[in-house]
């Protein structure tokens, strides 16, 4: 073997060994990478506020270097404080005030992302009440106007970590009283999008967003007949998302 077939050889064996180090680095990388949690270091705000009835407190979700919680405060900033302290790996958020002010709901996320509701009666207690268990996943919640319901949006939490086309069971409505007895299934539609829940005055009807058609609507459902409408269709010729009522919900 000559001198430049050395050479050559050492270069090919180098060039091999800088492959196979550099595929190490980026398959350790990509491991370490694809679960990595976008929120696991962020401090600040969640995406949900809620105010109270009188109009003087709010209740939020906020960050501390990625561990989500519920908080209230005035709405001039003041007395700000920690009202739930979440376990390990796990989140508070969506907190939604009961129509006596006293108490609220709140959506407790769990290391695989399923959410479940939990119901504090009274703010100065640190007892909560879990609405639903873990079989569900919780996307959309609503007070009844007496506060003795919670009506919610879920899905099979079975079916919510299944890739879309493999899913069985899809999103519809059910509710839950607040003396946590067993929730009542109310809709069998298997939506493949449900959300943006709320509640008329007269606790009559449910009005919600859901995927039909090819397109994002607004469907109000009656509590007393069991029947789903769709609701200003007239009006709504594209997708509706984030719909929100006038106080007078003319």
């Amino acid at each position: 073997m000559t001198g430049g077939d050395s050479i050559s050889n050492n270069r090919i064996l180098f060039s091999l060994i800088g492959l196979v180090g550099f595929l190490f680095i980026a398959s350790l990388a990509y491991s370490v990478l694809k679960d990595n949690d976008p929120y696991k270091h962020f401090t600040g705000l969640g995406d949900t506020i809620s105010i109270s009835t009188d109009d003087t407190t709010i209740a939020f979700s906020y960050y501390k270097d990625g561990k989500e919680a519920i908080y209230t405060g005035n709405v001039d900033g003041k007395n700000v404080e920690k009202i739930t302290e979440p376990e390990e790996k796990t989140d508070h958020r969506q907190p939604q005030f009961s129509p006596d002010g006293k108490g609220l709901i709140y959506v407790t996320a769990n290391p695989d992302g399923v959410q479940t509701i939990h119901y504090q009666s009274d703010l100065t207690s640190d007892e909560t009440r879990p609405l639903t268990g873990t079989d569900h996943h919780v996307f959309s919640t609503a007070f009844s106007p007496d506060g003795s319901t919670v009506y919610y949006i879920a899905m099979p939490a079975e079916d919510f970590q299944k890739p879309e086309g493999e899913k069985e069971n899809a999103a519809d409505l059910s509710s839950v009283d607040v003396k946590g007895n067993p929730p009542q299934k109310l809709t069998d539609k298997d939506s493949y999008a449900m959300n943006e829940l709320s509640v008329s005055a007269d606790g009559e009807n449910l009005y919600y967003t859901a995927f039909r058609d090819k397109k994002e609507q607004l469907f109000s459902y009656n509590l007393e007949t069991g029947t789903e409408q769709p609701f200003l269709e007239e009006h709504t010729s594209d997708g509706v998302y984030h719909p929100a009522f006038s106080p007078n919900e003319d």
